[in-house]
C-alpha cells in the first residue's frame, strides 16, 4: 500500500474515533431536562470526559514506548469502542453519564498519540509535518461531523431519541478501529529495543526536563491552546444546538429534531 492511502485510511479511522468527543455537547440541551440534570451536572460529565482523555493521552504515550505504537493503537481501539458502546447503552441520568462518559475519555487518547507515533515511523522528514497536519485535521472533521450527526440526522431520521446519537458515536468509532485494523495489517510494530528503554517516569528524566527552558515554555504553550481549545469543544456545540432549535425551519440538521421531536431514550 502507498503511503498517501495508507495515510488516507488512517486519517479516515482517527475521523471515527473523534465523533464522540463532541456527540455528548451537542445533546446537552435535551440531556438536561431528560436526566433532570442541573447545568453544574452536565457540565461535570462533559469535565469527567477531558479529565480521562488527559490521562489516557499520557498512558497512550507511556504504552506505545514499551508495547510499541501499532499495538497500543489498536489495543486502545477497542477499548475506546467497547466504552463508547457501553456509554451508549448504560448512560441514563447524571451519576451513570458521569462514570460512563469518563471511562469512554479514559480509553480515547490511543488513536492520537500512537496515531501520530505511526506516521512519525512511516514518513521522511520532509513530507512528516503534512502527513501529521493531516491527521490532526482528520480528528476536527470528526468533532464537526458528531454535531449534526448526534443532535441532527441520527435523531431526525431514526427517531430513537437521545440513545441514537451516541450509538452513531460507537458505530463511528467501530468502523474506525476495523479501517485501522485493515490499514495496519501489514505494518510492523516498532519496539525500542530492551536496552535502550528506561524507567516509565524517573526522578532525573523530571529534572532534566524542569532544566530544559525551551521544553518547559513549549509544554506552557500548549497547555494553554489546550485550555482554549477543550473548552470550545465544551460549550460550542451545546451553544449550536440551542441556536439551531431556536429556527426550527430545517436549515440545520438537528433543528427540527431540537425544536420539536418528542424525546426518548
Amino acid at each position: 500500500m502507498n503511503d498517501g492511502r495508507w495515510l488516507l485510511l488512517l486519517c479516515l479511522s482517527r475521523m471515527g474515533f473523534a465523533v464522540i468527543n463532541t456527540v455528548y455537547a451537542a445533546l446537552i440541551p435535551v440531556l438536561r431536562p431528560d436526566w433532570g440534570m442541573s447545568a453544574a451536572q452536565a457540565g461535570s460529565v462533559q469535565s469527567a470526559w477531558h479529565g480521562g482523555y488527559i490521562v489516557s493521552l499520557v498512558v497512550a504515550s507511556l504504552l506505545a514506548g514499551r508495547f510499541g505504537a501499532k499495538r497500543t493503537f489498536l489495543g486502545m481501539g477497542y477499548a475506546a469502542c467497547a466504552t463508547a458502546l457501553l456509554f451508549a447503552l448504560g448512560a441514563h441520568d447524571f451519576e451513570s453519564a458521569f462514570l460512563l462518559y469518563g471511562l469512554a475519555g479514559l480509553c480515547a487518547g490511543g488513536s492520537y498519540v500512537p496515531g501520530l507515533t505511526l506516521i512519525a515511523e512511516r514518513f521522511h522528514s520532509t513530507s512528516r509535518g503534512r502527513a501529521m497536519g493531516a491527521y490532526i485535521a482528520a480528528a476536527s472533521l470528526g468533532y464537526a461531523l458528531g454535531l449534526p450527526g448526534a443532535a441532527g440526522l441520527a435523531l431526525h431520521i431514526a427517531g430513537w431519541g437521545i440513545t441514537a446519537g451516541f450509538l452513531l458515536a460507537a458505530v463511528a468509532a467501530l468502523l474506525g478501529l476495523a479501517v485501522a485494523t485493515w490499514t495496519l495489517r501489514r505494518s510492523e510494530n516498532v519496539l525500542i529495543p530492551a536496552a535502550d528503554r528506561g524507567p516509565v517516569a524517573s526522578w532525573a528524566s523530571l529534572c532534566w526536563l524542569w532544566r530544559n527552558r525551551p521544553a518547559r515554555f513549549v509544554i506552557l504553550g500548549y497547555t494553554f491552546h489546550a485550555w482554549e481549545l477543550l473548552g470550545m469543544w465544551a460549550w460550542l456545540p451545546a451553544f449550536l444546538s440551542v441556536a439551531a432549535s431556536q429556527h426550527g425551519d430545517g436549515a440545520w440538521p438537528g433543528s427540527g429534531a431540537l425544536a420539536g421531536r418528542p424525546w426518548r431514550r
